[in-house]
């Protein structure tokens, strides 16, 4: 547990909460108190730390050889292929598409994919469509590792791609998901980054599953 600066005082609004993550309104767990002189504690309550999230290194695929975004896709997508083993070899045979035309046009798609480093090794991978920019942009297939996920890794793939595209003057930005199961935790990003469903549909979707589509207007 990290250590608390004695700046705390019994006023949450105090804690540099870019360190320290306390919530606004009272959920459950526990209390941390603080002294100031001999006589006079401070109370206040935490409900919840959280360890600052280790921030991701973003490589570009010619730091890799052909077929690492076909293995991260493959890996964390185990357990939708699992759940739907009929529809396996449409979804591989798409990611396998990705990896080939990521390192076959390096200069053009291979630009706009990249690998999520923690400690040196690959976690993750995000793509994006840059051909209708400054109109808008669309975010493509991105993932996290299952060992990595709930760690907030998969929201700093997104934030990165949105930097990309406002600092280049798009403000209007898509993605889309399955309406699976597995992808729920993918929308959950989707809206904590800031994106709002816009509509639903069956076009360009897998096994009848309906796509989710999603826009962010920065």
């Amino acid at each position: 547990m990290p250590s608390f600066p004695q700046s705390l005082s019994g006023n949450p609004d105090a804690v540099d909460r870019n360190k320290y993550w306390i919530p606004d309104k009272k959920t459950s767990g526990m209390t941390v108190c603080g002294t100031a002189g001999m006589a006079t504690f401070y109370e206040f309550v935490v409900y919840n730390i959280v360890s600052p999230v280790e921030m991701i290194e973003f490589r570009s695929t010619t730091s890799f050889e052909r077929g690492i975004i076909y293995k991260l896709l493959c890996e964390s997508y185990a357990g939708l292929l699992e759940s739907k083993p009929r529809f396996a070899d449409e979804y591989k045979t798409d990611w396998k598409k990705a990896d080939d035309d990521t390192f076959d046009n390096p200069d053009t798609i291979g630009r706009c994919v990249l690998i999520s480093i923690i400690n040196g090794e690959p976690i993750g991978s995000v793509s994006w469509d840059p051909r209708r920019i400054p109109k808008e942009g669309v975010i493509g297939q991105n993932c996290i590792l299952p060992p990595w996920r709930g760690k907030g890794y998969g929201k700093q793939q997104i934030q990165k791609v949105l930097s990309i595209f406002r600092s280049r003057g798009t403000k209007l930005i898509k993605v889309s998901t399955d309406n699976h199961p597995f992808f729920i935790p993918a929308q959950k990003t989707y809206l904590s980054c800031g994106f709002k469903e816009v509509g639903r549909s069956h076009v360009n979707s897998y096994g009848g599953l309906e796509l989710v589509q999603y826009e962010y207007k920065g």
